[in-house]
């Protein structure tokens, strides 16, 4: 995740092991969803669809 953490900034990848942390929820509604989120997560779903 360190190394996403680097392509996508602003997600907060490097402290996100697989669950939604304040700053990654707060990254995914300001810049949307990147070819590596997980479609099976609700919140990146809900992302998606806006």
């Amino acid at each position: 995740m360190v190394m996403y953490d680097g392509i996508y900034p602003g997600y907060d990848f490097k402290d996100n092991m697989g669950y939604g942390t304040k700053k990654h929820l707060e990254g995914l509604d300001r810049y949307g969803v990147t070819e590596i989120h997980r479609m099976s997560f609700s919140p990146v779903r809900e992302a998606a669809s806006r």
